[in-house]
């Protein structure tokens, strides 16, 4: 994997610290496309005072993200099952983005 930790988050040790003892559960989860995949990795406040980490997962095709609270990352392996299915969620739009330009293909192949 291909990992980015945003300024913000690297200024805030802790946050930061949970980003990356959460990398080898996200590349398990990921399983063998891993070394394709950009990852992201940045933080953020809400308008309640909480604080979130946002992770941004990058393939060739397509961008997905998702927030987590800093208990949802320890320990790491409490995110193993959000990681699949972000990871899911990618896959699946980038099977919907491809269906849909075969099924165009195909359409305008008919009409020749």
């Amino acid at each position: 994997m291909n990992i980015t930790y945003e300024p913000k988050l690297l200024e805030r040790t802790m946050l930061a610290d949970l980003a990356k003892g959460a990398n080898e559960v996200l590349e398990q989860a990921i399983g063998d496309p891993a070394p394709r995949v950009n990852v992201t990795w940045g933080c953020y406040d809400d308008a309640k005072g909480g604080t979130h980490l946002r992770l941004t997962l990058a393939d060739w095709s397509e961008t997905i993200s998702a927030d987590f609270e800093p208990k949802d990352l320890f320990p790491a392996e409490n995110s193993r099952y959000k990681f699949i299915r972000l990871w899911g969620d990618l896959l699946q739009k980038a099977s919907a983005r491809v269906s849909k330009r075969l099924e165009a293909a195909l359409t305008e192949s008919d009409g020749l």
